[in-house]
């Protein structure tokens, strides 16, 4: 009996997650099933198109035993790289928290040119990698009785007459009472107009290493009463202390590096530390300082200091 030809076959899925056989330019969905065998159709069948094959019954690696036969359309050669790249941003969607720009960047940094310009527009890639990430987290509710969990927990006043909202569940403080560590932060860029900071703890939930954030406070105004961002946010530090005392804090590298660079420019450096690299060292040296035991900081701190400009004193 004559073997069938070999063929290169590609397997990938439809928009509903449906097996889809890519083959020489073409491609196929299920038309029939039977226990040894899949019979497949053109995906555009719907245009009288013939195209047709056989296959064993092993969507993962199938091997073709009839056809395929002729189409009524020309193959595109660039169609199941495209979808090949779709299914790939959607399921990067799925499995990671990294914005829409950086899925597709990522996504086709490896492809050709003439794979790329046969994508749809960057905004559609867009909204498809939206429209998979979605797929996974509750719809939208339908009526004011599906709304859930009151998200809105209170409303602070502070001595001066400003509000800080409090936005979590009841389920967030459950996680965040069993949290061993607690990550705070805080914004002033995205924030609603009528507030001044964004402030937000973290804790990683049961079972994960993902690191969500479990309560949002919308400041009124970056008031010192309130609070108190200078330095290395000592006002956060300060507040927690006196609230949980027996807390151990431990702060963020890369926020200590802000600090010190606000301070390069508080000073009205930052023209001299892009320039001059021994200054522009000295300045990255004071931040590594939180590299040593802390028995020794003092000491280094003290053989540091004498080599900064007067102007830097």
């Amino acid at each position: 009996m004559a073997q069938a030809p070999e063929f290169m076959v590609t397997m990938t899925k439809t928009i509903r997650d449906k097996p889809k056989l890519c083959l020489n330019g073409y491609a196929y969905i299920i038309e029939k099933r039977k226990p040894d065998k899949i019979y497949w159709k053109c995906e555009i069948h719907y245009m009288s198109c013939g195209g047709r094959l056989t296959t064993t019954h092993d969507v993962i690696q199938p091997q073709i035993l009839i056809g395929p036969n002729e189409h009524s359309h020309n193959p595109d050669a660039t169609h199941c790289d495209v979808i090949r790249i779709t299914n790939n941003m959607k399921k990067r969607a799925l499995d990671t928290y990294e914005p829409p720009g950086q899925i597709i960047h990522a996504s086709l940094a490896a492809e050709i040119m003439e794979v790329k310009l046969a994508l749809p527009t960057a905004n559609a890639l867009t909204q498809i990698v939206k429209r998979s990430r979605s797929s996974k987290y509750p719809k939208e509710p339908d009526s004011l009785n599906q709304l859930g969990d009151r998200f809105l927990y209170g409303a602070l006043t502070t001595a001066c007459g400003f509000k800080c909202l409090l936005f979590t569940t009841l389920g967030n403080l459950q996680h965040l009472s069993r949290a061993t560590s607690i990550l705070a932060d805080g914004t002033f860029k995205v924030v609603p107009h009528l507030f001044t900071q964004l402030y937000t703890l973290h804790c990683s939930i049961t079972n994960s290493s993902k690191v969500l954030p479990m309560v949002y406070c919308l400041m009124e105004k970056k008031y010192k009463p309130s609070y108190k961002l200078v330095d290395f946010e000592i006002g956060t530090i300060n507040a927690a202390r006196e609230v949980f005392p027996n807390t151990a804090m431990h702060g963020c590298f890369f926020h200590l590096a802000k600090s010190v660079y606000r301070h390069v420019q508080h000073e009205h450096l930052q023209q001299k530390y892009a320039v001059n690299a021994e200054f522009s060292l000295l300045v990255r040296q004071l931040s590594a300082l939180a590299f040593l035991p802390v028995h020794e900081i003092n000491a280094v701190y003290q053989r540091l200091k004498p080599l900064f400009p007067p102007v830097a004193e």
